[in-house]
């Protein structure tokens, strides 16, 4: 338990720590006299205890604050004011100053743990929510592959396409849930790297088992553009095979019929860094658009028309490879296509 944790759960302590420090300035205040001001100094006690013990507490050390500077202005004839009821007017000034800082801080700060409290609750509820989906498609994904096991060598041509359909939508749907857990991971701060060398053409490779079929189906073309001698990334496996799946499904998604995704890995330039993009033919952001498709829960009004989603996938893409100490850049040409991309070290042999 931090120190800051320790006076929010000891009121008492915060207060009585509050008064000491109170009591601490206006005694050097009274040192100095008039020669040197000591006015801010006394919010600061004000201000800490209305953080940490509420409204409450920090209007009854608003007045001590106030009364403690009174009585030092007013210590061996005042301070040389031109009447006898300026002191008054500068406490009830302060006094007023003093109560209207700290309950909007106390306030302010109540609305920050209700909001934090919130948060964390929704993140657990998706988190939840997300683990029994999961098990429900695992389930199905049994079940489907038991089914087809049952159908010995020769099935029926509708029959199979059937069982790609299940094998597809699970994936796709297994896919979705783990954007919705890792989002949830994030908003809580649960999420932490584990750095290892990844064969970023194997990460894409294994994607595109998964979403080939949604681009077949489409009648989209899908290249691939790779260096002729693999190469590492220095970065999270799940995290980029995360990504990289959401960029390339999106791009999918949202590229009509007879439209290409390009899938391109360099490491030219910067040396020491491999850049992955991912570039369609579909049909782009508008520029107004760019910022917020990162936002979360936001989908474009081309892209309601286009295809089916959450507007989830770019939000917790960016936030991955934020987390790398990078950027999930974007150029876009609305009606000609997106290009998105993301740059980060390569692996680095230890000598």
């Amino acid at each position: 338990m931090g120190i800051s944790d320790y006076f929010d759960r000891h009121r008492f302590q915060t207060l009585a720590f509050g008064f000491l420090l109170l009591g601490l300035i206006a005694y050097l205040d009274r040192l100095t006299g008039s020669e040197a001001s000591f006015s801010i100094f006394y919010l600061i006690p004000v201000l800490f205890v209305a953080w940490h013990s509420g409204p409450a507490f920090s209007v009854l050390i608003s007045l001590a604050g106030a009364a403690l500077w009174f009585a030092i202005d007013n210590t061996d004839g005042g301070r040389g004011y031109h009447h006898f009821l300026i002191p008054y007017w500068n406490a009830l000034v302060r006094l007023g100053f003093f109560i209207t800082t700290s309950v909007f801080l106390a306030r302010l700060r109540a609305a920050l743990k209700r909001e934090r409290a919130i948060a964390g609750l929704k993140s657990e509820m998706i988190s939840i929510v997300s683990h029994e989906f999961n098990n429900s498609l695992v389930t199905i994904s049994l079940a489907g592959t038991l089914l087809e096991e049952e159908e010995g060598e020769v099935i029926a041509e509708n029959r199979r396409r059937l069982y790609g359909i299940i094998t597809q939508t699970q994936r796709e749907l297994a896919r979705t849930v783990k954007t919705f857990l890792t989002n949830a991971r994030l908003d809580s701060g649960k999420f932490s790297l584990e750095r290892k060398p990844i064969k970023v053409r194997d990460t894409i490779i294994d994607a595109l088992a998964v979403l080939k079929p949604m681009g077949d189906q489409k009648e989209v073309e899908i290249v691939t553009d790779f260096p002729d001698i693999p190469v590492l990334l220095n970065a999270d496996p799940d995290a980029i095979s995360l990504v990289i799946g959401n960029l390339i499904g999106n791009a999918i998604k949202y590229t009509p019929a007879g439209g290409r995704v390009l899938i391109r890995v360099q490491d030219s330039a910067p040396p020491g860094k491999i850049t992955v993009s991912v570039e369609d033919t579909g049909i782009g952001i508008v520029k107004k658009d760019l910022e917020a498709v990162f936002s979360g829960f936001y989908r474009t009004a081309q892209g309601k028309g286009s295809a089916k989603g959450f507007g989830l996938g770019l939000k917790v893409s960016s936030e991955l490879i934020k987390s790398h100490g990078s950027i999930l850049q974007v150029d876009s040409v609305p009606g000609r296509g997106s290009k998105f991309f993301f740059t980060l070290p390569a692996w680095q042999e230890k000598t």
